[in-house]
């Protein structure tokens, strides 16, 4: 499906009831902390570039930014375009990122494409992805989870596209990038024991509750998207209570392994 096929949700509130969650998998992740990554830049029109900023994203890392101004006010078109992924491999497609931005200018573009041929992003068709904005100055917000699942193909891509003129530029940057979905996997039952996990809340601030439905003996560890271990393995059966007081703002993935050496992951935003 495309175009006005596509059902785009955002919730950028964190729930007030406990939810069940589904399993998940990492399609894609860039937080820019080496570099781009896998992610191109294109300028269309304009001197300046999206570049790194070093020390002001997400827990004062490296994040991607742009700006029009350089001394003045400049008029320029620049993306950020993510690899190519296979949608056709998954469902239940979801994205969330961090942004901020400060001045006046246009609002950046959160974009996704399945036409893109790798080359020119003005001659795809792209669909605009409605995501949660900073109301502060560089104050970094998460986008909110957004349902991109409404669109397929072998080769999708998600794009940030700014533009500026010679008379406003506003800053933009971005950050924690964190695209997952439910992988499609061929005949026979599935084990998922993850269905049987409630994490709340999610987002969460300096705790976070996990309990399940059955009886599950589960050993947890929580990872970076950098593949960091920032909380050493936890062992319980039934529920646990897990301090986050020590983690930095930002998107984290829960892996989990039950007594009979099953495992799943499931995503876990902190925002204090």
């Amino acid at each position: 499906n495309g175009g006005a096929d596509i059902d785009y949700k955002n919730d950028g509130t964190p729930p007030a009831a406990t939810a069940t969650t589904a399993d998940v998998t990492v399609i894609e992740s860039e937080n820019f902390n080496d570099g781009w990554g896998n992610w191109s830049r294109v300028s269309v029109s304009g001197e300046q570039v999206w570049e790194i900023d070093d020390e002001h994203g997400v827990g004062d890392t490296p994040c991607a930014k742009m700006s029009g101004y350089a001394g003045q006010t400049y008029a320029n078109e620049d993306w950020l375009i993510s690899p190519p992924m296979n949608f056709d491999n998954y469902t239940n497609e979801v994205i969330n990122f961090y942004n901020a931005d400060a001045y006046d200018g246009t609002a950046l573009e959160a974009l996704i494409s399945n036409d893109y041929d790798g080359i020119d992003p003005t001659s795809a068709s792209w669909d605009p992805m409605t995501f949660e904005t900073s109301s502060g100055y560089f104050e970094w917000i998460s986008s909110g989870d957004i349902d991109i699942s409404g669109i397929d193909g072998e080769a999708v891509y998600i794009a940030f596209k700014y533009t500026s003129t010679d008379q406003e530029a506003a800053t933009w940057e971005v950050d924690e990038i964190l695209i997952t979905g439910s992988e499609i996997t061929g005949l026979g039952e599935q084990n998922n024991f993850t269905a049987q996990l409630n994490i709340y809340p999610n987002p969460a601030v300096n705790t976070v509750n996990i309990t399940t439905d059955a009886e599950l003996s589960l050993s947890l560890q929580v990872y970076s998207l950098l593949g960091t271990k920032v909380l050493e393995e936890q062992s319980f059966t039934g529920s646990t209570n897990i301090d986050l007081a020590g983690i930095r703002n930002g998107i984290y993935l829960l892996h989990f392994t039950d007594q009979n050496g099953n495992t799943g992951i499931e995503k876990l935003v902190i925002e204090k």
